[in-house]
């Protein structure tokens, strides 16, 4: 029986003893709107950084692609024109000589150039794109690969810097 009691002593109570105070809603507001504002803040950082990466591995595989067409243009024989230079120099260079190398760091001369940020030639000291190629004569002797790699400076995320490879055949015909 007592506990009937009890239970009706705490219906009686005043409904003003029950629910929030002003000061109870308004730091639950304030934390919430810190919350929210660290979360759209973190949003628009990753959009950013995104964009910046989407945007430079964009033009790196299209540097890659330009350079494959640039050598595809040339003469299945040629081993002399300089492709490292624009426009290409009809001698000075290794043509689609076999050689070369793709590998970070390992620059071949005849076989790298650099690009600037904005995609114009220039040199080594002022480069943001390494380009590099290496020529492979097949084993059946009628067609070449070429592969091409190109290296951004710019880390965006990950400490990796955008890159990519593209490969492409010359036939001899």
């Amino acid at each position: 029986m007592e506990r009937d009691l009890t239970a009706a002593r705490r219906s009686d109570r005043c409904p003003a003893d029950a629910g929030f105070t002003l000061i109870e809603v308004a730091i639950a507001i304030l934390i919430l709107m810190v919350g929210v504002t660290s979360v759209v803040g973190a949003i628009g950082l990753g959009v950013g950084v995104n964009k910046a990466e989407g945007e430079i591995s964009s033009r790196v595989t299209t540097y890659a692609q330009d350079k494959v067409e640039e050598l595809m243009r040339l003469a299945y024989t040629d081993t002399a024109t300089d492709t490292a230079v624009f426009p290409a120099a009809a001698t000075g260079g290794a043509g689609l000589a076999a050689g070369g190398s793709t590998a970070l760091g390992s620059e071949v001369a005849g076989y790298v150039d650099y690009l600037t940020e904005a995609g114009v030639r220039t040199d080594a000291t002022r480069a943001f794109f390494t380009r590099q190629w290496a020529v492979a004569d097949n084993a059946s002797g009628n067609s070449k690969t070429l592969t091409v790699a190109v290296y951004s400076r710019r880390v965006a995320t990950y400490n990796t810097p955008p890159t990519t490879f593209v490969v492409g055949m010359k036939a001899n015909n």
